[in-house]
């Protein structure tokens, strides 16, 4: 039986609430607080540059004044940047429809490994979308827990969808996602993850975005839903500040680099041509391989798939109203192994990529070239040399017999440019001030904690360690 057109009026009636502080001038504020941080933070730093230089231990205390004076501005500028173009990508996502004449039909591709704690809840929202024809397909990828046997009954015709449970041997989350696009009947493909929910309009806001014929690939908003401590804190004010400022910015010139995991729409003719152009053909074997445009030789099989739509020339977009609710890592050493994980599957990816562009230049893309550039090597070579050495000089100041007031002091602007941001993506993303509770320690997630994966990571990838799912 065909999916209903029948939209239920109790989920028609669910809009994002309106922003409680107008995003124009939450922009023009963050704007003018950044520009004040570029000129006034020099100025104290060099008063206290000088009266550290006239102390008994000036030579070791007074370059510490120069390095956070530095640390400050470079960072003011940075989110000066990111302000005016996230505030661009959010007028042009404010003037974006929200609707369509006709809702295509869509297949929703739900990849699964060890997720029996999750995979009911995930398969609950995605029954209750607010959409009128869909399909979700569910691939149990070799699980060695009872994902499978908890999915089965969900199998069916429900109101406005048909849900089916597939099952293969471990190949990985890159070939489950190959083989339910083998078993997809729709020319739209929504890919989720099994520990995630969705808002039940994520899919409309979604797919009228898609529209617009020259999108290839559409983001949504991921928001950590556990937020049950100060690690799961962390993270969900890290998606905000750091994905979905990043995301918003990269969408005002379609060049997201990362469709995540937790929520991607996608063409079929686009996952067709970067299989085409980049794939291999192969049928399904003993261990579980189904080869597409997801691949397997890299930790961060959306951040390759998106990157591989850029190369080609495709546009992705970020969608804020459309947001997957995701469950993160509730400790730190599962934190670590994830960010492992994702740092590695950068590196792999930014490796992949620039040697597709330098074999064939015909495809590269200039704009995505350009944010890759802009973003990595900010994030992987500048900022974690910028903690490094921040790190280092007040380790030298507190030795030698700094005064530990005037060193939380001189981190007070720091620490300010970190709340301007917060405020100004907090509002341009609906998200609750209250999140910002965890700001005073924010930098030091970022600085030390987070910068430990990427060093292991990188020694792991140097020496070419094996990878797992």
């Amino acid at each position: 039986m065909e999916p209903t057109n029948r939209r239920p009026a109790e989920a028609s009636q669910q809009e994002p609430s309106a922003p409680y502080w107008p995003p124009r001038i939450a922009f023009v504020t963050a704007v003018v607080m950044a520009m004040a941080m570029l000129f006034v933070v020099p100025v104290h730093m060099w008063k206290w540059a000088d009266a550290l230089a006239n102390s008994s231990n000036g030579a070791l205390l007074a370059p510490l004044a120069v390095v956070m004076t530095v640390i400050v501005c470079l960072t003011s500028l940075r989110w000066l940047t990111f302000f005016v173009l996230s505030f661009q990508g959010f007028r042009q996502i404010e003037k974006a429809p929200t609707g369509r004449d006709e809702w295509p039909f869509v297949s929703v591709l739900v990849p699964a490994y060890n997720e029996a704690e999750t995979i009911e809840a995930a398969l609950e929202s995605l029954i209750r979308l607010d959409y009128p024809r869909y399909e979700i397909i569910m691939v149990d990828d070799g699980s060695t827990d009872n994902t499978l046997e908890l999915a089965r009954p969900f199998a069916g015709q429900h109101d406005r969808c048909e849900v089916r449970v597939l099952t293969k041997p471990n190949g990985g989350k890159w070939s489950a996602h190959n083989y339910a696009l083998r078993h997809a009947r729709a020319d739209l493909m929504l890919c989720v993850d099994a520990d995630s929910g969705l808002d039940p309009r994520a899919l409309r806001y979604m797919v009228a975005r898609a529209a617009d014929p020259t999108v290839s690939a559409v983001s949504g908003q991921i928001r950590v839903r556990n937020r049950v401590n100060a690690v799961t804190r962390l993270q969900g004010l890290e998606y905000l500040m750091a994905n979905g400022s990043m995301r918003m910015a990269q969408s005002y010139s379609g060049c997201v680099l990362v469709i995540p995991g937790p929520i991607g729409l996608f063409r079929r003719k686009v996952l067709q041509e970067v299989f085409e152009q980049f794939g291999t053909t192969s049928t399904p074997d003993e261990s579980g391989r189904v080869e597409g445009p997801f691949e397997g030789d890299t930790f961060a099989e959306d951040f390759d798939l998106s990157a591989a739509i850029l190369t080609l020339g495709g546009r992705n977009v970020y969608e804020p109203r459309a947001i997957s609710r995701t469950k993160a890592p509730d400790w730190t050493m599962g934190l670590l192994n994830q960010r492992y994980r994702w740092a590695r599957g950068t590196l792999q990816v930014l490796r992949k990529f620039f040697r597709r562009v330098r074999r064939r230049p015909e495809l590269r893309h200039g704009p995505a070239i350009a944010w890759m550039l802009g973003t990595y090597i900010v994030d992987l070579v500048v900022m974690p040399l910028v903690y490094l050495v921040g790190g280092c000089m007040t380790l030298t100041y507190l030795l030698a017999g700094g005064n530990v007031g005037e060193m939380l002091l001189a981190y007070v602007p720091l620490w300010l440019v970190t709340v301007n941001a917060g405020v100004f993506f907090c509002v341009v993303h609906r998200e609750k001030l209250s999140i910002m509770g965890i700001v005073p320690v924010y930098d030091l997630y970022q600085g030390i904690l987070l910068n430990c994966s990427w060093l292991v990571a990188i020694y792991d990838e140097l020496r070419n360690a094996r990878m797992r799912w």
